[in-house]
């Protein structure tokens, strides 16, 4: 977590960053002090609230007056959420189809907070979550990996062969090098990257995009017996170049179709001295380095002119996000769905800072998802920007903003102005923040695959 005092000067603790969270497809969340906030993407169930549908307006899912229960963590895959609880315990909810929940039974979405299932003797207490496309990753208090879900990719460090099953259904210690404890973990698309207590990386999973090596793990080029490029089916040590405290796997599903699953993917990592660390794909310049070339291995950033160091990090679909001692976001890579917040500038590769916005003293936390950014200010408010297909900027309405906008929630106590009423079946009724635009088309709901639109203008604004 990383706290910054008033005179603007910072601290790093090695624990994960934990108040906010962006899946790699198309939800936000955040932790306050009286519960968990969600928007976007609902229909399958991962964000757990009355009907599973998109909600354009951050709703509570978890109420601490009314649970008891304090959330110390938030994680989120495709399509499923993960909450580590302030007893270190975990709660799960979303897509349970390829084994990403843990539970080995039950309906194929999982609508209520549930407990995962373990193969054997439960670990006592966890301290950290992370989750990807299908899977979910745990690391406990004795330092050990605990994981659950798809690994034909080797994301578990399992082998895989042609013809067996593809996922496991419950947790499982996973088989992590002898002797060696982890501090911090990090789940990417398909990739599981992990920090040892000396600050060296390790790491399992997929290396490839579309059968070519994209470099995500940041291993080098692996080849099999045929001289192919492959995955990592087991962990190996990746980095001991510096004294690394954080590791960010980025690569969503950003696109449709078969970019769906084989687009780029990359990772980050931030060492003791606040140096970003970058490997994969770097079409869109991602990486941060000044081109576009791909890189294979870790490899360290200079700071830009004026950075003391940086204090987190966050790699997105096509994107990078960053955080400075003096609270400026930083950002690389493709902005062609505003994730950048940099205005119509296609794309960038090099971290390039963001205007904070006006009254904003610094930011204290950033977070990066498929096509959008999430962000939180010195007092607490949350900032997003890029798509919004699916409400998932909470800001009341499907427009995508190309400039950190401030979002709300229907607890935010700002006055709101009701959208037209309209009688549709299951649809949650829309509100606008006082700020909207004064016309424009929002989201209604969710009725299959398909989102309902509605045109407004002429609101009578506060």
């Amino acid at each position: 977590v990383m706290m910054l005092n008033a005179c603007g000067g910072s601290s790093f603790d090695i624990e994960p960053s934990a108040y906010l969270s962006v899946s790699p497809y198309h939800n936000s969340y955040y932790i306050a002090e009286d519960g968990v906030y969600g928007a976007g993407r609902g229909e399958y169930c991962e964000v757990v609230l009355d009907s599973p549908v998109c909600r354009n307006i951050y709703s509570t899912f978890v109420r601490t007056a009314d649970t008891g229960v304090t959330v110390k963590q938030i994680a989120n895959g495709n399509f499923h959420t993960v909450l580590l609880l302030e007893d270190g315990t975990v709660r799960l909810a979303g897509e349970r189809t390829r084994g990403q929940l843990g539970i080995n039974s039950g309906a194929d979405n999982v609508s209520v907070w549930s407990a995962p299932v373990f193969d054997g003797a439960a670990p006592s207490s966890i301290k950290a979550v992370a989750a990807g496309h299908y899977n979910t990753i745990l690391l406990d208090n004795d330092g050990q990996l605990w994981g659950t879900g798809y690994y034909s990719n080797g994301q578990l460090g399992m082998p895989y062969s042609l013809g067996s099953t593809i996922y496991i259904n419950t947790f499982r210690r996973l088989d992590t090098p002898p002797g060696v404890k982890f501090r911090s973990i990090s789940m990417g698309y398909d990739q599981l990257l992990a920090i040892d207590t000396n600050g060296g990386i390790w790491g399992t999973g997929a290396n490839r995009s579309n059968s070519v090596t994209s470099g995500q793990l940041g291993a080098g080029i692996l080849k099999d017996v045929n001289n192919l490029d492959t995955d990592a089916f087991q962990f190996i040590k990746i980095s001991s170049k510096a004294n690394y405290i954080k590791v960010s796997g980025g690569g969503a599903g950003a696109g449709n179709g078969t970019d769906a699953f084989n687009g780029p993917r990359h990772s980050l990592a931030l060492d003791s001295d606040g140096y970003i660390w970058a490997t994969g794909s770097n079409n869109n310049g991602q990486l941060g380095t000044g081109d576009n070339v791909m890189r294979s291995t870790f490899t360290r950033l200079e700071k830009p002119r004026g950075v003391s160091k940086f204090v987190d990090i966050a790699a997105g679909g096509r994107h990078s996000a960053a955080l400075d001692s003096d609270g400026n976001v930083w950002v690389s890579g493709d902005n062609s769905n505003y994730a950048l917040a940099l205005g119509e500038v296609l794309q960038v590769n090099r971290f390039t800072k963001v205007s904070l916005p006006a009254g904003v003293s610094y930011m204290t936390e950033v977070s990066a998802g498929a096509m959008h950014t999430m962000a939180r200010d010195n007092n607490g408010n949350i900032w997003t920007a890029g798509s919004n297909q699916y409400g998932q900027l909470g800001l009341g309405f499907a427009i995508s903003t190309n400039a950190f906008a401030k979002t709300f929630s229907r607890l935010d106590g700002v006055a709101v102005q009701s959208a037209p009423q309209v009688a549709l079946s299951g649809m949650v009724n829309p509100v606008l923040p006082f700020n909207a635009p004064a016309s424009g088309v929002i989201r209604i709901g969710f009725i299959g695959y398909s989102l309902t639109s509605v045109s407004y203008s002429h609101l009578t604004l506060p």
